[in-house]
């Protein structure tokens, strides 16, 4: 089984896409942090693309351990978040542009749009540690990324991904 958490609209095909908001092609309509209906140990696969951080910081181990409870010993979590890293750097030859704001904030229009905490590769390493995951590593794009979907957007300014991309194995 392979899940896409925090789909919204961005349903993929081989995968049970599940989302607290009423999208056309959502399987289950549940908080992506409360995944009581699947049985532990029986997901190969999390995809969880710009949604980690929309939990509040001192969730996030709670949120992580859910997701490891699901996943069978040596499965994978593709994370992506918003990297602060990028951020900085874009800051720092652009400016405060708006989209930047948005990118670390959320747009913050509907409910359940807003980012709550930040990350750079060590502290997602540390929190995903702690939740039992290991061999972490960054990687380009999550697979079976869609078009224009965050974790694969590019930057104008310098031209490279404005995402922070991992993939860690369940321990």
């Amino acid at each position: 089984m392979k899940l896409n958490l925090g789909c919204n609209s961005r349903i993929l095909k081989g995968y049970t896409n599940i989302d607290f908001g009423d999208y056309p092609g959502v399987d289950i309509k549940t908080d992506v942090s409360k995944l009581g209906m699947i049985k532990d140990e029986t997901v190969d696969v999390i995809r969880a693309s710009h949604i980690l951080e929309h939990f509040r910081y001192n969730d996030t181990k709670r949120v992580l351990d859910e997701w490891h409870r699901v996943l069978k010993p040596g499965g994978l979590l593709y994370l992506s978040v918003p990297s602060w890293e990028r951020a900085v750097e874009i800051y720092m030859k652009a400016g405060l542009q708006e989209w930047l704001v948005y990118f670390l904030y959320g747009d913050q229009t509907e409910k359940g749009n807003y980012h709550y905490t930040v990350y750079d590769f060590p502290r997602l390493c540390r929190v995903a540690g702690l939740s039992g995951f290991k061999d972490i590593s960054e990687i380009a794009e999550i697979p079976d990324s869609l078009p224009n979907e965050a974790n694969c957007l590019i930057s104008t300014v310098d031209h490279k991904s404005i995402s922070l991309n991992a993939v860690c194995v369940r321990g």
